[in-house]
């Protein structure tokens, strides 16, 4: 289950449903995507509030937290993505001591679709740079990607739309169908 957790957790009972939601379901795996400052922010480590829920995301066995880089469909400076993908690396060893603020991954959202060498050898080089030291890797491209994506991906989201844009079965039958346990939808906007 792939959830974009986009809200500040003001208090310790801000993300009580995803932890709630993980407790219920311990055998299914959670993919969290936590996205402090448009990444990680330009501190070394979290603010007090992400810090504490992120251990607590981590608390949970099934739970993997994964930190969100902007791509900008390839026109943010490769430069900046690593320094974000660092800047969540570190977490582990630079925040508090024997801790568990940490990601295990990286979503790239904002992944380019146009198919072009260019696209693709940047995505594949933030990846290997990404992989050097996290295990996850989603890319977040909203629509489905060629074939040649998904060996670099675990997971690749092939809708993001609103809910009144999902149409069942019909929607998912526009996905890829070439790792069909690395297609992922975002649907938002739910009444």
């Amino acid at each position: 289950l792939l959830v974009p957790l986009y809200i500040f957790p003001e208090s310790t009972s801000t993300w009580d449903p995803v932890f709630s939601a993980a407790s219920s379901f311990p055998n299914l795996t959670f993919y969290v995507i936590v996205n402090p400052d448009s990444g990680p922010g330009s501190s070394l480590c979290p603010e007090t509030e992400y810090s504490s829920a992120i251990e607590a995301l981590n608390d949970h066995a099934n739970v993997q937290a994964i930190g969100y880089v902007d791509t900008n469909f390839t026109h943010r400076p490769l430069e900046r993505v690593e320094r974000d993908i660092e800047g969540y690396s570190n977490w582990e060893h630079l925040c508090r001591p024997n801790s568990k603020i940490k990601v295990t991954g990286i979503f790239f959202d904002d992944v380019s679709d146009d198919g072009s060498n260019a696209s693709f050898e940047y995505l594949n080089t933030a990846t290997g740079y990404a992989r050097a030291n996290l295990s996850t890797v989603v890319y977040n491209p909203g629509v489905p990607l060629p074939e040649t994506y998904y060996s670099g991906a675990d997971l690749i989201v092939g809708f993001e739309d609103p809910y009144s844009d999902y149409h069942g079965q019909a929607s998912i039958d526009k996905f890829n169908h070439f790792q069909p346990s690395k297609n992922a939808l975002i649907i938002h906007s739910v009444p």
